[in-house]
């Protein structure tokens, strides 16, 4: 079993894709790799955005980590 705290130098966290369900929400791919154990999680904003309050709140960091839920990438009309 690996131990982020044992392992914390050899730990990746990625999120190789995204999918857009038919309702418009959208699920991120997130690959956790500690050492040579990995793990491959689905979750939404929204459980970022929990897990981010809960960290506010009990161990104060700062409320500007968290990124906008929509990220405007490109430029839609270049005219």
């Amino acid at each position: 079993m690996s131990c982020y705290f044992r392992q914390n130098a050899d730990t990746h966290v990625t999120i190789p894709k995204y999918i857009e369900s038919s309702t418009g929400v959208v699920y991120y791919d997130i690959k956790v790799r500690v050492h040579q154990v990995e793990w491959l999680v689905e979750r939404r904003y929204r459980d970022f955005a929990q897990l981010h309050d809960k960290l506010v709140d009990e161990i104060a960091i700062s409320k500007k980590l968290l990124p906008p839920k929509k990220v405007n990438v490109g430029i839609k009309n270049p005219c």
